[in-house]
């Protein structure tokens, strides 16, 4: 790559980000530094105030991309050494490139950074919500733009991790409602059973506690020889 002028383009396909807590991700740009390993840029600068593409290269239709949706976005970043621009753009996998970029730096030199022999890497940040950022696949040109990706010859991205649901906790709290419900009642009823066998129990006289009180059919009948009128003492309903 030669320092004095450099023209290279780079793209990418991939799922940009997948982000535990829900928020508006934006592009901002906060400055680059130079002891982190990044290129810092003097020069005008102007960006979208949030993730969009414009289709036909029409400022009037702009259609936003949610970032935290987990879906592909297909991304570009081209630098023209002879213009001094760095050019950032963003659309859905689905979509051809744009032909209004969503991030245009004018007045970037970057020829003192630019070495004969360079690695070409990417990282990424979201502040302080945690998120995963997967590349499916890139390309790279030296010269002109980057070759077109194949979305259908990529690998698959990982499975998407299940939100979690807001119906969750209510769906929890309506399960420990009836938990709680159904144990009382099952108290009420053992109470009111237990009432009931109390209150029809017979009191007993000392007397009657060494004499049965109740007496088998057959006993009966074998006792008063097939109840005959002289064998039967008295009449009781039989409960």
């Amino acid at each position: 790559m030669a320092a004095a002028v450099a023209i290279f383009s780079v793209a990418f396909l991939l799922l940009f980000p997948l982000v535990a807590q829900s928020q508006q991700v934006e592009f901002i740009y906060t400055g680059f530094n130079e002891s982190e390993g990044n290129i810092t840029t003097e020069g005008a600068i102007i960006i979208k105030p949030s993730a969009a593409y414009y289709l036909n290269g029409s400022e009037e239709h702009q259609d936003e991309i949610i970032l935290e949706s987990g879906n592909q976005i297909h991304a570009w970043i081209e630098y023209d050494g002879l213009e001094k621009a760095v050019n950032v753009t963003i659309a859905p996998a689905s979509q051809a490139k744009p032909t209004e970029p969503l991030i245009f730096f004018r007045d970037v030199d970057l020829t003192r950074f630019l070495k004969e022999r360079m690695y070409v890497g990417f990282s990424a940040a979201t502040g302080e919500k945690s998120s995963s950022h997967y590349i499916l696949g890139w390309s790279f040109s030296q010269k002109g733009e980057a070759p077109d990706l194949n979305i259908y010859l990529l690998p698959l991205p990982p499975p998407r991790e299940k939100s979690p649901s807001s119906f969750k906790p209510l769906i929890t709290a309506v399960i420990a409602s009836l938990s709680v419900f159904t144990f009382i009642l099952l108290g009420l009823l053992f109470s009111l059973t237990l009432y009931r066998k109390l209150a029809h129990h017979e009191s007993l006289e000392e007397w009657e506690l060494d004499c049965p009180h109740r007496f088998r059919y057959r006993d009966l009948y074998a006792a008063t020889k097939g109840f005959k009128e002289s064998k039967v003492i008295g009449v009781e309903a039989l409960v």
